[in-house]
Order: C-alpha cells, then structure tokens, then sequence
C-alpha cells in the first residue's frame, strides 16, 4: 500500500475529485453527510457514533481522492 494515500489536503488530491461529473457527485454526497453530522454532534445527538461517521469520512474523502490523482497521473483513464 502507497503511503501517500493517507495525506490528506493534497492539492492533486482535490483536482482529481472535481475532475468528473461522477467524482464530484461522489465528493458532495460524502461532504454533505459529514457536514450533517458535524452539525448533529454539536445539537442533538451527540453519540459515539457521530465521531465515527466524521472519521470515516474524512479518510474515504482522503483515500479515494489520492487514489484517483494516483491513476490520472497513470493515465488511466477507466476512472
């Protein structure tokens, strides 16, 4: 496994996740839910789970975004 995969706020991170259609409904739909349980861990709710949501999240935002930049730097276009 490539290290590099879990550095988060890479800038060739970012283009890659804007750099389709589908890559930025992915990004929105997994943003979105972790702003919703940002905010539910601060009013109602606040359980153990929310935190495992937000963890989650920022590592799958992370992961898939190096993994995308990884294979456009490929040139693999499948993705």
């Amino acid at each position: 496994m490539d290290l590099r995969l879990l550095i988060p706020f890479r800038r060739d991170a970012k283009l890659a996740q804007m750099a389709t259609p589908e890559r930025r409904r992915i990004f929105y739909v997994l943003f979105i839910g972790y702003f919703v349980a940002l905010v539910l861990s601060f009013t109602i709710l606040p359980g153990p789970w929310v935190w495992f949501v937000l963890v989650g999240v920022f590592l799958t935002l992370t992961i898939l975004g190096n993994y995308w930049a990884k294979a456009d730097a490929a040139g693999d276009t499948r993705r």
